[in-house]
C-alpha cells in the first residue's frame, strides 16, 4: 500500500481528525490526483507531520519514523515536494537536515522529481535546499482549467464542509479554554476584565485559532460564542 508524506505548516493543528482534514491540503490533492492517473490501487496510507518551523528532523517526528523504516521493510513512500519541507527550516540548519534525511532517504520520492532524494542531482538538490517563499507545484496538464466534474464537485463541497467544521471546532475549544480561564482569574470581589484575560492567556501561550496573540476584542467573541452555543 502506498504511503503519502505531507507536512502541514499552516492551518490549526488537525492533530484532532486529520483523516477529515486532510480533503482541504492542496498538497494531499496532488497526490490523489496522481494515483487516479497511476494503475496502484487508490488505497493508501496518510501520514503528516505539523510544524510552523523545521529547526532539524526532531522537528518532523512522523518523517523521522517513516525513514528509519522505509530502510528496515525496504519501503517506499511519498511527499508531494521536497521542497515544501527545507522551505520551513532556516537557512543555516538546512545543510544538516539535508544530511539527515539523506542518510535514510533512498525510498522517500517526491511527486515533483520522481526521484528519491538521494538520485537528485546537485543542481536539483541545491535549487530545493535554498528554495525560498511559497512553494508552488501542480502535476502536468492540471493548468488547464477544465469544467469541474462531478466527483470534484462533491470533494470540493466535501473539504469546504470539513474546513468549515473544523474551524467551528477549533473555536469552540478555544472559548472553552478562555472560559475555564475566566472563572480561574476570578474570586468572589473581582471578575476579571477582557483584557486581563488576554494578557493571562498570552502569558501562559494560549494562542487563537489562527496562531495570533489575545486581544480583549477577540477574547469577548469567543466568549460570546460560547454563551450562544449554551443559550437553548
Amino acid at each position: 500500500m502506498p504511503t503519502f508524506y505531507a507536512l502541514i505548516s499552516h492551518g490549526p493543528n488537525p492533530r484532532y481528525r486529520p483523516q477529515e482534514y486532510r480533503q482541504t491540503l492542496a498538497s494531499y490533492k496532488l497526490f490523489e490526483l496522481a494515483m487516479e492517473r497511476s494503475s496502484v490501487d487508490s488505497d493508501f496510507n496518510f501520514l503528516f507531520d505539523y510544524a510552523r518551523k523545521v529547526d532539524d528532523l526532531s522537528s518532523l517526528p512522523v518523517l523521522k519514523e517513516l525513514l528509519k523504516v522505509s530502510m528496515t521493510q525496504n519501503a517506499r513512500f511519498i511527499t508531494d515536494d521536497f521542497r515544501r519541507i527545507f522551505a520551513r527550516c532556516p537557512l543555516d540548519n538546512r545543510i544538516a537536515l539535508l544530511n539527515e534525511i539523506r542518510e535514510h532517504g533512498q525510498h522517500f520520492k517526491d511527486l515533483r522529481t520522481r526521484q528519491s532524494i538521494t538520485e537528485l542531482s546537485d543542481n536539483l538538490v541545491r535549487s530545493i535546499v535554498l528554495h525560498q517563499g511559497p512553494v508552488r507545484f501542480q502535476l502536468p496538464g492540471t493548468n488547464k482549467k477544465t469544467e469541474p466534474t462531478a466527483k470534484g464537485r462533491r470533494q470540493t463541497a466535501l473539504a469546504t464542509a470539513v474546513s468549515k467544521h473544523m474551524r467551528g471546532r477549533m473555536a469552540d475549544m478555544k472559548a472553552e479554554e478562555l472560559a475555564k480561564l475566566r472563572e480561574e482569574l476570578s474570586s468572589a470581589d473581582h471578575t476579571p476584565t477582557l483584557k486581563q484575560i488576554a494578557d493571562e492567556a498570552n502569558a501562559r501561550g494560549i494562542q487563537t485559532t489562527r496562531g495570533k496573540d489575545w486581544s480583549a476584542a477577540s477574547v469577548q467573541r469567543q466568549l460570546k460564542r460560547l454563551e450562544k452555543k449554551k443559550t437553548p
